[in-house]
């Protein structure tokens, strides 16, 4: 949650490695492999800076008609400005079923959010931003920011990376990363049992994380 990342303290560090996904053409970006693995230079403690665990490949509908929450450092408006002060915001979106949706109806490797009136959404500049799906007081990270017309505009929902599908090809990419113990819907319950078990003995760290590369169509004038 944004109030509890606030408390943070902030922590940078450089990145060693870049990895695209195979299937990324910068050319086509409506097919949700606009997303890259950066491995980090230094592990990062996980009991500070906890991660959203990863949507599993069964999770195909799993997240469908959910209230998910899709966060950036983007544009408050299309074609408008940054906040001001800049600062990170966040807002609910409900999940679409793949057949509801024109993006993903013959594309799997896309997941929609939006409303159908708009009014809310992500928006330029939120390229790689997480849709999350929160149970028990731990992310699921189910999409990343990817593409879209305008910003919140009706009939024009959000498209998003779908981690379900891009799984496989983030566990094979990932290697030597500590993972949630079973990701998806039931990685809440599963991650803090672990983590309760865990508590006082050696804190997990990972070097990985993953971003996408994001670009929103400007609506027409």
């Amino acid at each position: 949650d944004s109030e509890g990342e606030e408390k943070i303290t902030p922590k940078f560090v450089n990145i060693k490695t870049l990895t695209n996904h195979p299937s990324y053409n910068p050319l086509k970006t409506s097919d949700g492999f606009d997303i890259t693995v950066l491995e980090l230079e230094e592990e990062l403690d996980l009991n500070v800076y906890t991660p959203a665990c990863l949507a599993k490949t069964s999770d195909t509908t799993t997240f469908d008609g959910k209230t998910a929450t899709v966060a950036g450092w983007g544009l408050t408006s299309d074609g408008g400005s940054f906040p001001s002060p800049l600062s990170l915001r966040h807002v609910d979106v409900p999940v679409i079923a793949s057949a509801d949706c024109k993006w993903s109806q013959n594309v799997q490797s896309v997941i929609c959010a939006g409303f159908t009136e708009g009014g809310k959404d992500a928006c330029q500049s939120d390229s790689g931003g997480p849709l999350t799906y929160k149970q028990n007081n731990q992310h699921v990270l189910i999409g990343d920011v990817s593409f879209g017309t305008g910003c919140a505009l009706p009939n024009e929902p959000g498209a998003y990376g779908r981690i379900s599908f891009l799984r496989s090809w983030l566990d094979t990419t990932m290697t030597g990363a500590s993972f949630c113990p079973n990701g998806g819907a039931d990685a809440a319950t599963r991650f803090r049992k672990k983590d309760k078990r865990k508590k006082n003995q050696d804190r997990k760290s990972t070097r990985l994380n993953s971003v996408t590369i994001r670009y929103r169509m400007p609506s027409s004038a």
